[in-house]
């Protein structure tokens, strides 16, 4: 579903009426002159405190061959703004509610616009995610744990790993986007410092112990698009060629089909044989025979034993051991192997969490809170 959004206001579409709720004061940024001038609204303490969820606005003055540019930045959570959370999903018609709120809480913030111009409004950055329920009794942290073994694609560019927390959330990230994934109610728990949420207001506190009390386990997916261009690149991919606006943006397939994007990219397109449900080195054996009959035993053998290296030490860590002994063209070549075992592990008997993170991902339905498992989704 739809997290974090910044939207961008050209000059004109908007009116800041108090100019005092901005810091510095904009009272004369629109004085000529080629200054160039930023202006930040960010939500009081008093505010936080009250549980009351405010955008973080911008306004940036700049002047470029003789031109005088303001724009209005508007960087915010959706489902914080409407419910105070966003453990609680959105759903796509959702949308008018939140232009609407959008635009009073603005004017609390001493701006004025029009609800066609928030409508309209160019998307800079777009971040979006799924709370997945956990069943069979596996915790978010086990289930990450295990997905950060996967084997990288170098194509995608995320060229860091951020595995912290005692192995409670896991980051995969370049400047441009990230794939993340995390405990989402340990994190309810976490100080500013410590969290994935930095942004969390005093009634997310209060859901650590309420989920807890039904011993839900949710695991967390998000996809963030940290710039125009990258956003525009992943939606040109997935056939939206548009620019991308609020309202283009705001559409449950788009969601659905980002996090599809990033999930088969990332993991099920090369990884799948890492969560196969085999208990020894034997039955893994007898499982690559039994998909490649004209293997001969001695390569069987060799996939045996990478297959379990694989899953014991992660792709990262093998990978690390053999580019130290070997040199990168090594696991160069190991790694067209991994991706052989994914193809032959399809058919093979997964741990119930994949059936979650992929049943999950394809009925895409919104998650609340209070339900059971079979009914904690909302269309």
């Amino acid at each position: 579903m739809i997290d974090t959004i910044v939207l961008t206001v050209p000059r004109g579409d908007y009116v800041i009426f108090d100019h005092d709720c901005f810091t510095p004061s904009t009272q004369r940024i629109h004085e000529a002159g080629n200054m160039q001038t930023k202006h930040v609204s960010n939500p009081s303490q008093s505010d936080w405190k009250e549980g009351i969820y405010k955008p973080r606005l911008t306004v940036r003055r700049r002047f470029r061959t003789g031109i005088v540019t303001i724009p209005l930045k508007i960087e915010f959570s959706v489902p914080k703004l409407l419910h105070g959370n966003n453990v609680d999903e959105l759903k796509e018609s959702d949308f008018e509610t939140v232009i609407l709120k959008l635009q009073r809480v603005l004017v609390d913030m001493g701006v004025r616009t029009s609800q066609e111009v928030l409508r309209r409004a160019s998307v800079s950055a777009l971040h979006v995610s799924k709370n997945i329920p956990l069943s069979c009794g596996y915790t978010a942290s086990y289930v990450i744990k295990e997905l950060s073994k996967v084997n990288l694609t170098r194509k995608l560019d995320l060229s860091q790993t951020d595995f912290r927390n005692e192995g409670k959330s896991l980051q995969y990230y370049a400047v441009s986007h990230s794939f993340v994934l995390y405990d989402k109610i340990s994190d309810l728990n976490q100080s500013k410092g410590r969290a994935i949420d930095k942004d969390q207001l005093p009634q997310q506190f209060s859901l650590f112990s309420e989920l807890r009390e039904e011993h839900t386990e949710l695991l967390r997916m998000e996809v963030r698009l940290s710039n125009r261009t990258k956003l525009k690149s992943v939606l040109g991919s997935l056939g939206y060629p548009e620019e991308p606006v609020f309202a283009s943006v705001f559409r449950r397939e788009l969601w659905q089909r980002v996090l599809l994007k990033y999930w088969q990219d990332m993991i099920a397109s090369r990884n799948l044989f890492l969560f196969e449900k085999l208990g020894t080195a034997q039955g893994t054996l007898r499982n690559i025979l039994q998909a490649h009959p004209i293997l001969k035993p001695k390569q069987a053998i060799y996939l045996t034993g990478l297959s379990l290296l694989v899953r014991e030490t992660g792709a990262r860590e093998l990978r690390r051991l053999l580019e130290d002994f070997a040199g990168p063209r090594t696991w160069q070549r190991v790694s067209k192997d991994i991706r052989g075992l994914s193809e032959q592990a399809r058919s093979a008997a997964l741990h119930e969490y994949v059936r979650d993170i992929e049943e999950c991902l394809s009925r895409f339905e919104a998650y609340r809170r209070g339900k059971t498992q079979s009914g904690s989704f909302l269309m």
